[in-house]
């Protein structure tokens, strides 16, 4: 596409991944088929666009921090944060979109940082997609435990304050000291036709053809968030009602090796299926007999909405934030958190009851047109009926040190 500048700017660390990332992509795909230009920023040199990508969405790739002669590269681990958050300077000072929507922690402190750094009139709107109180506390990184002090101190200097659910509004509120009200519920573009298209697609795995054995799915990066212990605990009673289901996690991590051992000590080895992230899960949900979210801790989890709207029955935890809310009237089946007993139990009824229908009327407000127009108001953007053409105001292909493809 030729150079344009940006009606809004989002920042990412990865076009792949977990929820957050999914959710932020489909809104830049969203808003660009709406004829909104974005701009995707990312650290990550060996990001690509999805091919289907309108030409009003750029790809630019922060490689590097110029300093006069001297470019700092954002490859070297110690300096990686810095180098991130000056090549962002950069080219928030040369580009100046009019808005930079953040949704990834610590994006969020860099881009209002950044944004006051480049002293331009860009705003800054940040989403929180978690339960910030348990992810500061509990999570294995020693980041995590500056949090507290981090988001005090710059949340309120952004322009807007997003969260991704009702329970993360309530716990961000007195963790950043904000008030309620200027805290704006967003939920997230999750449900698009190119999910129900990826749901029609074949998968290779054994345990997901007709007439197999009932598979129950638990997706999600192998870290301590997600509690998969707690899943393979359960699932191991579960095999005493139900000897012939099987136990297929799907996301990869750093607990992965750990996990592996304890369901060789639980004596369910060979029943369970460790996967890495997958290009269509929304195929495996679609075939699984049930999702099973076992986490301590959510913000609003997408893969019980694409589960809900793929006829794939649900049992959760009852944890801090998004499933009771996802699973209210009947939507699925809430369990304690860290009770095994409870979550076998509830599982076992879920595999033998036939799936529940969902209201299309309530999955609407989860589909990425809905939350679209949702972000385009919050973004301060006008969205226009049909992509129309406007004047263009060139920017050189070299922005600041990025890349742009």
């Amino acid at each position: 596409m030729a150079d344009v500048m940006p009606q809004v700017t989002l920042l990412m660390r990865s076009l792949t991944g977990g929820g957050a990332e999914r959710v932020m992509l489909n809104l830049a795909l969203g808003l660009s088929r709406r004829g909104i230009r974005v701009d995707i920023v990312t650290s990550k040199a060996e990001q690509v666009l999805p091919e289907d990508a309108p030409e009003t969405l750029r790809l630019v790739k922060l490689e590097r921090w110029q300093l006069g002669r001297w470019a700092l590269k954002c490859q070297r681990p110690v300096l990686r944060t810095l180098v991130r958050w000056g090549a962002l300077v950069q080219y928030l000072k040369r580009v100046q979109p009019p808005v930079l929507l953040s949704a990834m922690h610590y994006l969020n402190e860099t881009a209002i940082l950044a944004v006051k750094a480049a002293g331009g009139k860009t705003r800054c709107v940040v989403a929180e997609h978690t339960n910030l109180t348990l992810e500061s506390r509990c999570v294995e990184q020693w980041q995590a435990r500056l949090s507290p002090a981090l988001v005090r101190c710059l949340y309120p200097l952004a322009d807007q304050v997003v969260a991704v659910s009702e329970g993360v509004a309530a716990d961000l509120a007195p963790f950043a000291r904000l008030d309620r009200k200027d805290i704006q519920v967003l939920y997230n573009p999750v449900l698009s036709e190119a999910l129900y298209e990826q749901a029609e697609e074949t998968v290779d795995h054994e345990w997901l053809q007709p007439d197999a054995a009932p598979v129950v799915m638990g997706m999600g990066r192998f870290v301590r968030q997600k509690n998969f212990g707690l899943l393979l605990q359960a699932f191991a009673l579960l095999l005493l009602e139900r000897p012939d289901a099987r136990l297929m996690l799907v996301g990869g991590g750093r607990n992965r090796v750990a996990l592996e051992q304890m369901a060789q000590e639980l004596g369910i080895r060979d029943r369970v299926a460790f996967l890495d992230f997958v290009d269509n899960p929304a195929a495996y949900l679609k075939r699984a007999r049930v999702l099973a979210l076992s986490s301590s801790w959510e913000g609003l989890p997408t893969v019980v909405i694409e589960a809900l709207a793929l006829g794939c029955p649900v049992v959760a935890t009852d944890c801090p934030s998004g499933p009771a809310e996802l699973l209210a009237e009947r939507r699925g089946r809430l369990v304690p958190t860290g009770n095994p007993k409870a979550m076998a139990k509830a599982l076992a009824m879920a595999l033998d009851q036939p799936a529940r229908s969902i209201s299309k009327t309530w999955l609407r407000q989860f589909e990425v047109e809905q939350a679209v127009e949702r972000y385009a108001t919050a973004l301060q953007i006008p969205l226009p009926k049909l992509p129309e053409v406007e004047p263009e105001r060139s920017i050189s292909r070299e922005v600041c040190g990025a890349t742009v493809s």
